[in-house]
């Protein structure tokens, strides 16, 4: 029997044919690109009335700070609730942006690998270019962090803690530990309803664990 062609299908086109879709945004890079197509669809569906909560996908290792601090601005400035959603990967600017969603609207996948850590850059010139540089790397690190802490609800203290214990290198968290630092909500990935006005999101309920049943004239031990 010959197998099923549909799951040769790279995670790549999976996500460009998702990108065609107008019920929902998915972010895979951080670049000035990606930043214009964000605004063109966030704002689209800001003004679409059959919409009450803004579903936005993540599956990124991350990219430019500049583009996810734009991206950060735009959906805090919304008048709409804005659910961020990992799937599979949020790494470096993308942990950023899913933990930039609306309280109780943050989602990873079950299996989906948060990962942060301190910005990087090289400056290339002068000893005073070298200088500067190593100034803007330092303040945009520390803008970042403050949004992380302030987003997770911790304090920025807790969160430069946790990078150190980390001799700064790559601080990489499951879905659990996602949640349990206030970056994420909820552990499952939500699904859009457009079968009657309102599209809404909700979320998939997990599968309930069966209680063990004693058969009758038998004790438990």
């Amino acid at each position: 029997m010959a197998k099923d062609k549909s799951s040769k299908q790279s995670l790549d086109t999976i996500i460009s044919r998702n990108n065609n879709d107008k019920s929902a945004i998915w972010v895979t890079d951080f670049s000035q690109d990606s930043v214009i197509d964000f605004y063109d669809s966030f704002t689209e569906m800001e003004k679409d009335t059959e919409i009450q909560v803004i579903p936005v996908f993540i599956s990124s290792y991350g990219g430019e700070v500049y583009a996810l601090t734009a991206m950060r601005d735009l959906i805090k400035s919304s008048h709409k609730p804005v659910a961020t959603i990992a799937v599979g990967m949020a790494m470096s600017a993308a942990a950023s942006l899913l933990a930039s969603g609306t309280k109780g609207c943050r989602f990873a996948s079950p299996d989906a690998h948060i990962m942060i850590h301190q910005v990087s850059g090289m400056a290339p010139g002068k000893t005073a270019d070298v200088v500067e540089s190593a100034a803007v790397i330092s303040a945009l690190n520390r803008l970042l962090l403050q949004n992380l802490a302030k987003d997770s609800g911790n304090s920025l203290k807790k969160i430069e803690k946790a990078i150190t214990s980390k001799n700064n290198a790559d601080w990489t968290l499951t879905a659990e530990d996602a949640k349990s630092w206030g970056i994420v909500d909820h552990i499952g990935i939500p699904r859009l309803l457009k079968e009657s006005s309102p599209m809404i999101l909700i979320q998939t309920k997990p599968f309930a664990q069966k209680k063990s049943s004693t058969p009758k004239g038998h004790k438990k031990p």
